[in-house]
């Protein structure tokens, strides 16, 4: 991975870069609500929860998922800092997103940024008609408890929820229109925590030009069934196995980048105090995918990736 050259800082980072995101909580939060559910429902928490069918007839698990989980409630991670930092240079084309949590924009992303393919707490609706309901309106009664939930999804008609996208429900047309036409100037790929394994968003790492680097952040090297190639000579694949704020730490090390410790709200979804708001240490301990291409492998600013190491009741 060593390079012929220096030049001026920042002049090989692509200026079109397209940040695949994945993981949708960070694993400490994930694990304590799941203890907290199982203990208090006897139902782990796993994919079954947030399949529509289980949810019609079971609301409850989601409405206390999703009070734990609100923004507000857990702090933007270092790797949500660098997508806005990647922003902030004028580098990054989109961030796709199967977080629900919107803390890219509570780390100050653009909505516009950020195309969230399971949904996130921006909006709300009637879970059947689609009809809009006041996202605030929705928070206040998971808040206030069951009864108020109750009184909220009589008053409107049917079931409420956050716009988080179900199994067994289409993903947002966003997703769609914006995937048709982000990846078509793309220089380079970013993966950020996955098993690449739920479609279609784990497609994404194929809608770039052959020949364009990807790079995966991740603790284990995955996607190789979706054509990632890390050992072929010349490939323009490459790996950091690891986790993902480490990873993003690194990259703004080599960047020149100062990465913080936090920064302000920028068009984030509210609910709650808004921003990234306490509870989160901000660690992460999910996986990450990042950069590496043939004759470029490890070259990023001129600089060497060598140093990256049921019912209601």
């Amino acid at each position: 991975m060593a390079t012929d050259r220096t030049p001026d800082r920042h002049s090989d980072f692509p200026s079109s870069l397209v940040v695949v995101s994945l993981t949708l909580v960070p694993l400490t939060a994930w694990s304590s609500l799941s203890l907290s559910l199982s203990l208090s429902l006897s139902l782990s928490l796993s994919l079954q929860v947030f399949d529509i069918d289980f949810y019609q007839t079971k609301p409850r698990p989601i409405y206390q998922l999703c009070k734990e989980m609100w923004p507000g409630t857990f702090a933007p991670t270092p790797a949500h800092r660098f997508f806005r930092l990647l922003h902030d240079h004028k580098k990054l084309k989109r961030c796709f997103t199967q977080n629900i949590d919107s803390l890219e924009a509570a780390a100050g992303l653009p909505k516009d940024m950020v195309v969230a393919a399971h949904g996130n707490f921006d909006a709300a609706h009637v879970v059947g008609t689609g009809k809009p309901v006041d996202v605030e309106r929705v928070r206040a009664a998971i808040f206030d408890g069951e009864q108020a939930v109750r009184e909220l999804c009589t008053e409107c008609g049917g079931l409420v929820k956050p716009a988080i996208t179900f199994f067994g429900e289409n993903l947002p047309a966003r997703f769609g229109e914006c995937a048709q036409h982000d990846f078509d100037d793309c220089e380079l790929l970013l993966v950020f925590g996955t098993s690449l394994q739920v479609q279609p968003f784990a497609n994404l790492v194929r809608f770039v030009d052959a020949g364009t680097p990807r790079m995966l952040i991740n603790r284990q090297k995955v996607g190789m069934h979706l054509g990632l190639d890390f050992d072929s000579p010349g490939s323009t694949d490459g790996a950091f196995l690891g986790d993902c704020d480490v990873g993003a730490q690194k990259l703004c090390e080599l960047l020149g980048w100062d990465i913080g410790s936090g920064m302000p709200s920028c068009g984030g979804s509210g609910g709650g105090d808004g921003g990234g708001g306490g509870g989160g240490d901000g660690s992460r301990s999910d996986d990450t995918v990042g950069y590496a291409s043939g004759s470029q492998m490890g070259r990023i600013d001129g600089r060497s990736w060598s140093g990256m190491p049921g019912g209601w009741s």
